[in-house]
């Protein structure tokens, strides 16, 4: 080791503060596993549909992505509110 070697309080405070990283990590990890297989789901109940019934259907599924029991997708054409 260059320099200065830790102590063991040191180390066990480093391995400490990795172990919470970690857990971080998998939380993180956790989470965009989630949201990766929530958009699958919306982009499958979507992609063979257009118009009315796929708005219609890319509401059901984003709730159901989501775990409400409501939603509401507009859309904007133009500059027309």
């Amino acid at each position: 080791m260059k320099g200065k070697e830790k102590t063991k309080e040191e180390l066990l405070q480093e391995l400490s503060s990795m172990r919470g990283r970690i857990a971080e990590l998998e939380v993180s990890e956790s989470k965009l596993s989630r949201t990766e297989e929530m958009l699958h789901l919306v982009a499958k109940g979507t992609s063979a549909l257009t118009g009315g019934d796929f708005m219609r259907s890319l509401v059901r599924h984003l709730a159901l992505a989501l775990n409400i029991r409501f939603a509401f997708v507009g859309e904007l054409r133009d500059g027309v509110y």
